[in-house]
């Protein structure tokens, strides 16, 4: 994660092998996020993809939201996240709406 003043840039990139004898297949996973801080509002982004050698498929996420804080330990958020599968070509949307209170 790297942050500058009220922006927060992140980053990962995965890679998992099978261990089975004989077995070259390894699947690739790369997220990117990024938030962005006005006063008491954080607004965030996160796009994602994996790709499998076994499966030989191809996921792709996108990822929007917002958190909004109430008080010192309490805030509200929203989100939206879609995700696709490029070999069926299904997409499914998740939408959240929440309080977090940390004790």
């Amino acid at each position: 994660t790297y942050k500058m003043g009220d922006l927060q840039l992140g980053g990962l990139f995965q890679t998992a092998s099978d261990n089975a004898a004989g077995s070259s297949d390894e699947d690739t996973s790369i997220m990117l996020s990024l938030a962005y801080g006005i006063d008491k509002l954080t607004l965030k982004a996160q796009y994602g993809m994996a790709e499998g050698d076994v499966s030989g498929d191809e996921l792709t996420m996108l990822g929007l939201g917002a958190d909004y804080k109430l008080a010192k330990a309490s805030k509200a958020f929203i989100y939206l996240t879609s995700l696709e599968r490029d070999s069926t070509g299904l997409e499914n949307q998740v939408m959240g709406v929440g309080l977090e209170h940390n004790f």
